[in-house]
């Protein structure tokens, strides 16, 4: 019984840490879109999809994961400063 008790106690654990990292991980993503870098690539991008007759949710997709990269690599040279 008392087996049992630790094993219920460390999943629960378990699924509490992987909540603060799923947690994390969204956070930081969001923070990403925040940056300036990406809010300039986003915007010139868009406008180029638009301008090439996308929609705007085609043209988000479209923009938003190279524009994110664009915003890693800016933090991480600026990091390196």
């Amino acid at each position: 019984m008392a087996n049992n008790c630790k094993n219920v106690a460390v999943l629960y654990l378990m699924c509490i840490l992987a909540s603060v990292v799923a947690f994390q991980l969204c956070k930081a993503d969001s923070e990403l879109q925040e940056g300036d870098v990406y809010k300039q690539c986003l915007k010139e991008c868009d406008d180029k999809c638009k301008a090439d007759g996308y929609g705007e949710v085609f043209c988000h997709a479209k923009c938003s994961k190279p524009c994110e990269y664009q915003q890693k690599n800016a933090n991480v040279r600026e990091v390196r400063r």
